[in-house]
This record gives structure tokens, C-alpha cells and sequence, in this order.
């Protein structure tokens, strides 16, 4: 009979430990099977709620950042990439000595302001041969080159020089050339540059090569003046003329080829006169 009770104790006694390790199994399982639904419609509800390329174009580009939670919690709470207002740069540029951006075409920490808001310390360069600024994005997929939507630049700086959407920045005055100028002086008279890049024609013997024009401008009483020499600088700035002859004479100016920092240096000086 003891023997019979015994039996029966160690039998309650394995019962219940099995009954409690199958009710802690099950207990973690539905906390595991919790935790991967929250997460799962986390990142559903991110990507949904953010979209992190703004345009009405149906090529434009939209970015998705789903390689974790910690990158998305990033750019909802972080970093918005409100810059990101463009599409995806698929051009193939023609093969040719040279490259086809201003100076050496690397990416450098550089700003633009798009609307009315200023992005700084975002990797870009300029594309003279289409007229666009490009900026660097890095996705989990990897780095991604961005067209910048031009219709809303304003103004970028890259290396250190200033460029201006001229249509944008001055609307209503005539010039031959849209799209961005480099900014040499501003004032009462300003001082712009438009850049360009050509393909020429490869040979037998030779290869394509990138070739670079500009042109220089006097922008005064809302006329662009094109500057080929010195007689279409001094007629651009004739209200002035004695002033500009005698800075010219002083400062010892070359009468053809004025450098861009003389050039520069004559419209501020002619700025300075009011």
C-alpha cells in the first residue's frame, strides 16, 4: 500500500513538471510570435509613412530604408532626406578623355538650397555636360547617385564656389543660356560665369575628350552683358567709365585677358562706388 502510494506521488510530481514545462513553451513561443508581429508591423507602417523622395514625376526616384529598425527609427526621427527631391541618374555618359563635371568630378561636402531650405554637408558634384547638380545617397543596397530636381535649386556651393539657378534666381531676365551660374560678385552689379562641356568627335588616331567653354556675364539694371573684352566691360559699367579706366591703369589689368579674380575684383570695385 505504501509502495502504491509512492508510485502514485511520483507520478502527480512528473505530471505537473511536464504540465509546467509545456505551459512555459508555449508561453515563450506566443512572446516570440508577439515581438516578430510588433516589428514586422513596424516596418510595414515605416515604409508606408515614409516616403523619402518627393516628386510628380513617374520616373522619380522613391528610396526605401528597410534594412533595420535602427536605420528606420533614423530617418523618421533623424534625418528626414527632404533633399532627396530627384531621381535616379541612369545617363551613360560618353566614353572620352576628361569627365563630363566641374573640375575633377569627385564627390565633395558641399550645400544647395532647395525651395525655401538649406541642406548642408551632403556629398554632391556638378554635371556641366547635362546642366544638374547630383548629390551621393547610401542605401543598404548601396550608394545610389540622386538628379537633383533642378526646378527647385536655387543655389548650391561646391569646392567652395557659389552657383545659382539663374531662371529661378532672377526670373524675367533674358539670357542665352538656363540653368546654373557660377557666382563671381554680387551687388549693384553682379558677375557670372555659365560653364559647359562638349564631347568632340573621336578619330583614328585621337579619342573623344571632354572640352570646357564658358562665358562670362555682367549682370547691371537688369541687363546681361556679355564680356568678350575690355571694351564690353567698360560698356557695361559706362556710368562709371573714369573710375573703371583708372582702377583698370593702377591695378595694371590686361587689356584682353583679364583674369576671373581681376575681373571679379572690378565689379566690387564699381560696387563700391555707390
Amino acid at each position: 500500500m505504501k509502495e502504491s502510494n509512492l508510485f502514485q506521488e511520483k507520478l502527480n510530481c512528473y505530471t505537473n513538471n511536464r504540465l509546467i514545462c509545456v505551459v512555459c513553451r508555449f508561453m515563450i513561443r506566443v512572446r516570440t510570435f508577439f515581438i516578430v508581429l510588433s516589428v514586422n508591423i513596424w516596418l510595414c507602417l515605416a515604409s508606408v509613412c515614409q516616403p523619402l523622395v518627393t516628386s510628380s514625376q513617374s520616373d522619380s526616384f522613391q528610396v526605401r530604408n528597410r534594412n533595420s529598425a535602427e536605420k528606420i527609427y533614423h530617418s523618421l526621427i533623424k534625418d528626414t532626406l527632404d533633399y532627396l527631391n530627384g531621381r535616379a541618374n541612369t545617363f551613360r555618359y560618353p566614353g572620352a578623355r576628361g569627365n563630363p563635371f566641374f573640375g575633377d568630378g569627385n564627390w565633395n561636402k558641399g550645400s544647395y538650397m532647395l525651395a525655401d531650405m538649406n541642406f548642408n554637408g551632403i556629398n554632391i558634384r556638378y554635371d556641366i555636360l547635362n546642366d544638374r547638380l547630383q548629390c551621393l545617397h547610401v542605401t543598404a543596397n548601396g550608394p545610389v547617385t540622386i538628379e537633383v530636381n533642378p526646378s527647385f535649386v536655387r543655389q548650391f556651393i561646391y569646392s567652395d564656389r557659389t552657383f545659382i539657378h539663374f531662371d529661378l534666381v532672377h526670373p524675367g531676365i533674358t539670357v542665352t543660356d538656363s540653368g546654373y551660374y557660377e557666382v563671381l560678385a554680387s551687388g549693384r552689379a553682379s558677375l557670372y560665369i555659365k560653364w559647359k562641356k562638349f564631347v568632340t568627335t573621336p578619330s583614328a588616331n585621337h579619342p573623344g575628350e571632354y572640352y570646357q567653354q564658358k562665358a562670362t556675364y555682367i549682370l547691371l539694371h537688369d541687363v546681361m552683358h556679355r564680356l568678350t573684352n575690355r571694351k564690353s566691360m567698360l560698356k557695361a559699367m559706362d556710368d562709371r567709365l573714369i573710375e573703371i579706366k583708372s582702377y583698370i591703369r593702377q591695378h595694371r589689368i590686361s587689356a584682353r585677358h583679364s583674369s576671373d579674380p581681376e575681373l571679379t575684383a572690378i565689379v566690387n570695385y564699381y560696387n563700391s562706388l555707390f
